[in-house]
């Protein structure tokens, strides 16, 4: 999942893993607006493959998280109170995306 930044054209300016004041329209990983941005840097350098690859690999994170909290393997309120922050935001955004996506 991402969250867009659109320029006046209506086309994807920015990708983001958080939602940000001026972007918080969120895409799925398969949606087309998505694709045709990414699509633009696949053929730059190896810095631009890795900052998509980091976007993607904000949801592996997010998982192994999630994974580690319902075994208790880690406990939520060890984490900084700005982890702790970040994960109910994410996790609060994609409740109320599931039914959209």
């Amino acid at each position: 999942m991402f969250y867009v930044r659109r320029n006046q054209q209506g086309e994807v300016e920015q990708l983001f893993a958080e939602p940000k004041d001026d972007a918080t329209e969120a895409l799925p990983d398969n949606h087309p607006d998505v694709q045709a941005y990414m699509q633009q840097f696949e053929d730059n350098d190896d810095k631009n493959d890795l900052m998509i690859s980091d976007l993607y690999f904000i949801r592996v994170l997010e998982d192994l998280i999630e994974i580690l909290l319902e075994k208790n393997i880690i406990i939520f309120t060890d984490l900084p109170y700005a982890a702790q922050q970040k994960i109910l935001e994410r996790k609060n955004i994609r409740n109320k995306l599931k039914d959209v996506f």
